[in-house]
């Protein structure tokens, strides 16, 4: 069964071409499990191809006329690896578990990975597993 590799960071492209595959029990979910966003009360799941609208992250606003803020993507190098790409006008924080913060400018994605905190602005989220 295919593995949806999540870790500390932006989505990267990997050195030298190659990807790590060092599997890593924390950060992994199975392509059948799936990953969620936490945020305030409300728990958002993360498949392939989710959008998430202004809406559904308070203070984050659209810089198009669909509301549409975030959309989960999959990495180009490794279609295996999936990320939160920034759509909004606004630079995230992401705050990978155990690792140091990057910015989320827009356009470019924070990688999913269990435990990671995501700050847009004032909000801050958590990726979380199916528990």
């Amino acid at each position: 069964q295919p593995t949806v590799k999540a870790g500390p960071s932006q989505t990267p492209e990997p050195p030298s071409g190659r990807a790590s595959r060092q599997p890593d029990s924390q950060s992994q979910a199975t392509a059948s499990g799936t990953l969620y966003l936490r945020i305030r009360a409300q728990r958002i799941a993360l498949p392939l191809g989710t959008k998430l609208h202004a809406r559904q992250i308070p203070g984050v606003e659209a810089k198009s006329p669909d509301d549409v803020v975030a959309e989960v993507v999959a990495n180009p190098n490794d279609p295996a690896v999936l990320g939160l790409k920034n759509l909004s006008d606004f630079k995230w924080e992401a705050l990978p578990k155990g690792g140091s913060s990057n910015r989320i400018e827009a356009g470019r994605s924070a990688r999913l990975a269990i435990g990671t905190k995501i700050r847009f602005g004032a909000t801050e989220a958590v990726i979380e597993e199916n528990t």
